[in-house]
């Protein structure tokens, strides 16, 4: 935790790797590290797309259980913002509003 020299390599991986699960983790460790850089991309990432619903999707693998859900990417974002400090509240599932 608050090892910040890994936050471009975890900015790499949410952005650019293929496996949706390594994109998660990798947004739930930009919360974890607590670099209040990672906001305006986190922010972002509360619009992204990418609905899981099995059996359409893949599902969650091994250890990552807790993001089986309809929208793991929202989700994990939601989680990193609120560590970051920021104000943000669920309106439904899967939508999520800054508190400014």
């Amino acid at each position: 935790l608050g090892e910040r020299s890994v936050y471009p390599d975890l900015i790499d991986i949410a952005t650019k790797d293929e496996n949706v699960w390594l994109r998660i983790s990798a947004i739930d460790g930009l919360g974890k590290i607590g670099n209040k850089e990672a906001i305006p991309f986190l922010k972002e990432a509360l619009k992204n797309p990418f609905v899981n619903r099995c059996p359409l999707d893949v599902s969650a693998p091994a250890g990552f259980e807790d993001l089986n859900c309809d929208y793991p990417i929202r989700d994990a974002a939601f989680s990193s913002l609120v560590k970051l400090g920021v104000g943000i509240e669920c309106k439904s599932k899967g939508v999520y509003n800054i508190v400014e």
